[in-house]
């Protein structure tokens, strides 16, 4: 199971230690993308790696917006087999 979820901000990311642990039990069944539109510059724990990326602890969030091609580069391809 594939689950790209998009929020504004890490810290408005309901369930996110649950879903990160989850992903770590469980990588052959679940992968979660962690998309926001904005990093909070108040929040002490997160650091900016580069444009595109925010960690989080050990968590990495996506900076972008939903969109079809944020879509088409997570999910496969409905025609594969």
């Amino acid at each position: 199971m594939k689950l790209l979820y998009a929020n504004r901000t890490p810290s408005d990311t309901l369930l996110l230690s649950e879903l990160h642990e989850l992903q770590r039990k469980h990588p052959q069944q679940l992968e979660v993308r962690f998309l926001v539109e904005q990093h909070a510059q108040n929040e002490q724990s997160t650091q900016t790696y580069n444009s595109n990326d925010v960690r989080k602890d050990d968590i990495t969030f996506i900076l972008g917006r939903p969109c079809a091609e944020t879509i088409r580069g997570f999910l496969p391809s409905p025609f594969e087999p």
